[in-house]
């Protein structure tokens, strides 16, 4: 990951709220290369299927973008490259966002990571923030 080495100090993870796109993969279809990048949504829908089944229909699948903008974060912060670059000091911050195709805009879903310890925190915030949502929609 060239990042690391040029000293970059921010690391963006965005996910494109379009829930068609995610519509076909929870039925894990045959898509050749592409299933490798894309069953890592499958992995997600069954992970948070709890949270999800309580959902209304039209709210599930922009709610599992946003949880996969929150994995991506979260995989991204133990990964061996971020956990040495924090131990050694290195300032870096990863950032979830979510960009709605619908209405253009770009949602920060507060799981802002500076170091391990913020990252597990601001993961957990993230999910209770989902759940707070999905119980003041309903």
């Amino acid at each position: 990951m060239q990042w690391m080495y040029s000293k970059l100090n921010t690391l963006l993870s965005v996910v494109t709220t379009v829930a068609a796109a995610y519509k076909p993969q929870l039925k894990n279809p045959e898509l050749g290369l592409i299933n490798n990048w894309l069953l890592h949504i499958r992995d997600i829908w069954f992970k948070h299927s709890s949270l999800l089944g309580e959902m209304p229909q039209e709210r599930r699948l922009d709610t599992l973008c946003e949880l996969n903008v929150m994995e991506q974060v979260y995989n991204l912060g133990h990964s061996t490259i971020m956990q040495s670059a924090w131990k050694r000091g290195q300032k870096v911050t990863i950032h979830g966002w979510a960009y709605g195709i619908h209405d253009g805009l770009l949602r920060d879903l507060d799981v802002t990571a500076t170091n391990r310890e913020t990252l597990e925190q601001r993961y957990r915030h993230g999910i209770s923030n989902l759940k707070l949502k999905h119980a003041n929609h309903k």
